[in-house]
């Protein structure tokens, strides 16, 4: 999956406030080995409840800026872990894998817009 950030469309719904999207990826940056966490609990604990929560506010987050790189994932997570499905599924446990990754590398694009504006 290619990284996909379009801070167009995140300062189209914030009235062009660079200032705010700048403050909203510290968070989401800050918030990031938070919701890693919550997805490796889950994924540990075998709760699939939890994995669609923690997903879901991934979604949120990452909608919020723009990041299509990391809500794509999330959404799709989070539909796979309310469907009923274990998470013995191995779809869900790839969806789970692909999410964390994206957490992982979606970093450096994120500081460089920032930094940049």
């Amino acid at each position: 999956m290619e990284l996909h950030f379009d801070p167009s469309a995140a300062l189209a719904r914030m009235d062009d406030d660079t200032e705010l999207l700048k403050m909203l990826i510290g968070v989401f940056l800050g918030e990031r080995q938070s919701y890693r966490q919550k997805i490796q609990s889950a994924i540990e604990s075998a709760s699939a409840t939890a994995l669609g929560d923690a997903a879901h506010t991934v979604k949120g987050a990452s909608a919020a800026i723009g990041l299509e790189y990391v809500r794509s994932p999330a959404e799709r997570t989070e539909k796979l872990a309310r469907s009923g499905v274990g998470l013995e599924d191995t779809a869900l446990q790839r969806q789970a894998s692909e999410l964390l990754n994206a957490l992982d590398t979606c970093e450096p694009a994120l500081t460089a817009w920032a930094s940049e504006h």
